[in-house]
């Protein structure tokens, strides 16, 4: 009798698609590794070959950063080589550990703080982050409803998570964290707000976007400057709005003078609400501030509450208004029945719900509380509020956003 042949399953689908996503895990490592030795070679000599290499990434304290996304690697690496077949459910476990590596907001992340960093500085490393998210199955949306009361308003200080490049400073607001035990660092559809602070003649060279919705908003003096595939720069002042609907993604680079003034600005990263949509530039003039009164900046794509005073729109459901208030005065916050108002002071500072908030501090105001609520300012101040709809439907896949 001859001995039976013992021929293994046909891989599933899921099988394969963790596959594929173990293989892009390896060249975002690889391309990690290159940038980094560029850098501790510039510090401690040249590595002379591949094996020495090796040796620093598995001994150095340098490298030891990137242990998690090691870890991660070798642990789908065993689910792929266990014997029971991979299904949904494990497919969205892994997908669910890369989102932990890749997007982790813990505070004093070693290995999120130098992620950071690497997408800051190198191009190479934001493709490759773009191509693994891509192939992540889409994160089950957690109704937001299920993590805040209603009726809650929630605040905090100015933002401590800081990437800091000398010439070019970010402090990242994130609604989300205002919320004891949310797990996102956005709410819904608004990812984060960067304040941003760019000194003369502070070039960020040539990068990519890819799926977030970013705003270029610049209230007071300063001059931000967008080098498009276009001829002439695209200038964002305190007169003129930018739009970049990065979509399926394109490239741009930014800039100041010289002779520019310091800048100091916010760069608002709004999450679409699918993935690969034609990408986009909006940029023109915005009305002037008004004392005391509302100026509506952007709204969703489609919306039916256009009060056609701005033509600037993003493709997910949020609006943002702007007001500066003289001392003492007051305003009844914008709202819409059913949405959420996200508060950040950029100059001066309010007082909302009984609540005081200084400059560049911030608020999420939900529920009954998002409505009919009114500001006072004790001196000039100006605010900005994003309105937010909780149910809607969001992506994060974003190059920045996530």
């Amino acid at each position: 009798m001859s001995a039976s042949t013992q021929i293994k399953p046909a891989p599933t689908a899921e099988h394969l698609q963790v596959r594929e996503i173990r293989d892009q895990l390896l060249r975002l490592h690889k391309a990690i590794i290159t940038a980094e030795r560029t850098r501790y070679q510039a510090t401690n000599g040249p590595v002379p070959n591949e094996i020495a290499l090796f040796h620093l990434v598995s001994g150095d304290p340098f490298f030891a950063w990137l242990r998690p996304l090691t870890v991660l690697i070798v642990a789908v690496d065993e689910r792929l080589a266990a014997q029971d077949p991979l299904d949904d459910a494990a497919l969205e476990n892994v997908a669910a550990e890369v989102r932990e590596v890749l997007s982790s907001t813990e505070r004093g992340n070693e290995f999120r703080r130098n992620y950071g960093r690497l997408l800051q500085d190198e191009p190479g490393i934001v493709i490759e982050h773009g191509r693994t998210v891509r192939l992540l199955p889409s994160a089950p949306a957690t109704p937001l409803s299920t993590v805040t009361e209603p009726g809650a308003v929630h605040h905090g200080a100015r933002s401590d998570w800081t990437i800091d490049q000398g010439p070019f400073v970010i402090k990242i607001a994130a609604p989300g964290r205002l919320i004891p035990g949310h797990g996102d660092h956005g709410y819904g559809p608004l990812a984060l707000v960067a304040e941003s602070f760019l000194e003369p003649g502070t070039w960020i060279q040539l990068h990519p976007h890819t799926n977030d919705e970013i705003i270029s908003y610049v209230p007071d003096a300063g001059v931000m400057r967008h080098d498009e595939p276009q001829p002439h720069p695209l200038v964002t002042d305190a007169d003129h709005l930018m739009v970049m609907n990065a979509g399926s993604g394109f490239w741009h680079e930014e800039r100041t003078l010289d002779d520019d003034p310091p800048l100091r600005m916010l760069q608002i990263f709004v999450r679409p609400r699918t993935l690969d949509l034609d990408p986009e530039i909006q940029h023109g003039p915005i009305p002037p501030l008004v004392p005391n009164e509302w100026r509506h900046l952007f709204r969703p794509d489609g919306d039916g509450t256009d009060d056609g005073g701005t033509p600037f729109t993003v493709r997910n459901d949020v609006h943002l208004f702007d007001i500066r208030l003289d001392a003492g005065a007051s305003a009844d916050l914008p709202s819409i029945p059913g949405w959420d108002a996200y508060l950040f002071v950029f100059t001066g500072g309010v007082e909302v719900a009984g609540i005081p908030l200084g400059e560049a501090e911030t608020a999420l105001l939900t529920g009954n509380m998002a409505t009919a609520q009114t500001v006072t300012a004790p001196h000039p101040t100006l605010l900005t509020v994003f309105l937010i709809n909780p149910a809607a439907t969001v992506t994060r896949a974003g190059t920045v956003g996530r």
